[in-house]
Order: structure tokens, then C-alpha cells, then sequence
């Protein structure tokens, strides 16, 4: 995980993720806002193009990869941004009935 922060300032800037789906489709993933100092402005950058002003916002990414996210906040004098490369991907969760087989390197379920 890359990360860069700037702390000269009142208000430190940080967050962390939650992914709260699992399975096939688009990935839902929480941030929750940690930064320190009572800021009272969040901009969140989410390196797919969408951006918020939530102080916890919930994102949907549509593809897995790398994506660089970044939180800048501020209160009336101070500001600081966090920014992390954080890698998306899916957690596919299969039923512990099934069987799993594997033969020539192709993956076959069966029940």
C-alpha cells in the first residue's frame, strides 16, 4: 500500500476501508473518515472518475484494481490530505457443500 500524508497541519487526515458485499458483481466498499483534529470539510477522491463530500461515504466499483484514493479535509484554518493506493478485488465466498475439482487447470464445482 502506497501512502503519503502531509501533517504540518491541526486536522491529520485518515480512513479506513470495508468491503460489504461479497460474491459476483460490483464491489461495495465503506470508507470511514479517522481523521483527528474535528475537521468539519471532507473531499474524497476515489480514483474511478467519482468523487464525495460525505464524511463516511459508500462507493460502488464497477471493476477490480488498483485505485489510487484520497481524503482531503479541513476545518476553519487547517487542511490535510491522505492519499493510499488501494487494490479492489472480490471475495467470492463458495458453500463448504460443494465440492471442488480440479483437473487440467480448470475449476469445476459440483454439488
Amino acid at each position: 500500500m502506497l501512502a503519503s500524508k502531509s501533517t504540518t497541519s491541526q486536522v491529520v487526515s485518515d480512513f479506513t476501508t470495508t468491503n460489504s458485499n461479497t460474491g459476483c458483481g460490483s464491489l461495495v466498499v465503506e470508507f470511514e473518515d479517522l481523521s483527528t483534529g474535528n475537521p468539519n470539510s471532507w473531499l474524497w477522491d476515489f480514483g474511478n472518475g467519482i468523487t464525495s463530500t460525505q464524511q463516511n461515504p459508500v462507493v460502488v466499483y464497477a471493476n477490480e484494481g488498483f485505485y489510487s484514493v484520497s481524503l482531503s479535509i479541513s476545518d476553519a484554518v487547517t487542511s490535510d490530505v491522505m492519499e493510499n493506493g488501494v487494490y479492489m478485488y472480490h471475495v467470492y465466498v463458495t458453500d463448504y457443500n460443494e465440492k471442488v475439482w480440479v483437473y487440467n487447470g480448470e475449476l469445476n464445482l459440483m454439488k
